[in-house]
């Protein structure tokens, strides 16, 4: 196993543009922790702050293709952190209509599809997913995410085995990954998908 906590920045942005999601998950577990309070001290919203760490690490794995270009990984995700921030702002104090002016004359016509979905879309999806899981994983799950019960206390309630429970909850995980891969036609880290389930 590569020691990934010993790997640069530089060196983690060229694994992850290689589809490395491990350097992905390393890059998360470093940089998710400072991002948060960083965007928290500006936008003074703590759901907010949490969307806007979910966005960029959604746009870094989306445009991975494109990271071993970047010459200071750390500087490139304030400063993206920043600009989300500022985005926040504007979308508070503006109209709607003024808004989607805005929007449509920043926007690039070569943008894709992908790089335009955001963590709001992304939540939406995985919605859908967990309707679609079958009655007792569905159950499982939601008790898990929703109600925040450990796997142990999920257990003694159904009067299952807590190995059970695990199982299924890497079953319920496995099939939103396959939902969102099949829905949009790209695949989502488990690591990003967690941070975006349970609070």
């Amino acid at each position: 196993m590569f020691a990934y906590s010993e790997y640069n920045d530089n060196d983690l942005f060229l694994n992850i543009s290689q589809n490395d999601e491990s350097a992905f998950r390393e890059l998360f577990r470093r940089y998710a922790p400072k991002l948060q309070p960083f965007i928290f001290g500006i936008v003074k919203n703590e759901m907010v702050a949490k969307e806007i760490v979910q966005d960029i690490f959604l746009k870094i794995w989306l445009k991975r293709e494109t990271l071993s270009t970047i010459e200071k990984p750390s500087s490139w995700m304030y400063r993206m952190a920043s600009n989300l921030a500022l985005t926040y702002f504007r979308r508070k104090q503006v109209e709607k209509k003024v808004m989607l002016v805005i929007q449509s004359e920043t926007s690039h016509s070569d943008t894709s599809d992908q790089e335009n979905l955001d963590a709001k879309e992304l939540q939406k999806l995985i919605n859908k997913a967990v309707k679609r899981l079958p009655r007792g994983r569905r159950q499982i799950f939601t008790m898990s995410r929703e109600s925040g019960l450990s796997r142990k206390e999920i257990a003694q309630q159904l009067g299952i085995s807590e190995n059970t429970v695990k199982k299924q909850l890497g079953v319920s995980l496995k099939f939103i990954q396959q939902y969102i891969q099949k829905t949009t036609g790209f695949y989502i880290p488990g690591i990003l998908l967690l941070f975006m389930l349970f609070k």
